[in-house]
This record gives structure tokens, sequence and C-alpha cells, in this order.
């Protein structure tokens, strides 16, 4: 559990050292018990700029082996400076055809990205919000550490 917890910390460093075009990207742990209760819904904050530009939205998924299922759902809510939402339902391919994980491995660790929006197109400056949550079907998604979103510029 230590040395799965060290790792984590040290890709999270790596992950900090993004591109320019990256205008926002954060991770946020999930239960310490290496698992995603269902009620455990993530909120991220930031302050968008640029409505002249198309972005890119992408969630990250760090989850560790062992991790059982080929994919779950997540519903993402975008809450625009107007509070106007905007609700999509992601589905998270884990595991390919083949039983393998899809993703980055380090060690016991991988991270996968799911593109939420490959051609956003923001309509007003402020702070916008997103809600993450999970739509797994059980009280909780075991396996999981992390979830994240990243937005960037195209």
């Amino acid at each position: 559990m230590k040395k799965i917890i060290t790792l984590s910390i040290l890709l999270t460093v790596l992950y900090s050292c993004q591109s320019k075009k990256v205008v926002f990207e954060e991770n946020q742990q999930l239960s310490p018990g290496l698992e995603w209760l269902t009620k455990d819904i993530k909120t991220f904050k930031f302050d968008l700029k640029d409505t002249k530009a198309t972005y890119k939205s992408t969630l990250l998924f760090r989850f560790t082996e062992g991790f059982q299922y080929k994919s779950f759902k997540v519903k993402v809510i975008e809450i625009s400076p107007s509070n106007e939402e905007k609700s999509t339902i992601v589905n998270l391919k884990i595991i390919n055809d083949n039983g393998e994980y899809i993703g980055e491995p380090a060690l016991e660790i991988w991270d996968s990205k799911h593109v939420i929006n490959d051609n956003l197109m923001y309509k007003e400056d402020g702070l916008y919000t997103y809600r993450i949550e999970s739509l797994f079907p059980s009280k909780s998604l075991a396996s999981a550490m992390e979830i994240g979103l990243r937005i960037e510029k195209k």
C-alpha cells in the first residue's frame, strides 16, 4: 500500500509537467481504500479566459492492477458562469477485447485518458464548474485511485 501511495505521488508530480496547451488539469484522490464510492461526486473549477479558442476536454482515471471491469460510465456535468448546466455520459473503457488494460502503466498503477469532447467551444468567460460522478451500479468501484479533468486548447 505504501508503495502504491508513493508511486501515485510521483506520477502526480510528473503529470504536473504539462504542455502550454493545457489550460486546466487536476486529479482528485478517491477513497483511501482504493475505491470510488458512488456517493462521492468530485468537483473541479477553473477560470476560462479565451472563448475564441477550441478546446478538448478529457477525463483522467487512475486505477490499480486488479481492476475487474471492462468499462463503466460516469456523468460529467458542466456548469457555466451563468449557471447553465450541460450533462454528458462518458463510457470509460478500461480493458480491451483481448483482456488487456488500456492506458499507461507504472508498476501496478494505470493511467487512462477518456475524451469527453474533442471540439469544445465555450460561450462565456468566467468560472466553470465540472461535477463528475460514477454511474457504477453498486455502492463502490474497487481498485480506483483518482479521477481527473484536463482542458486543453487545440
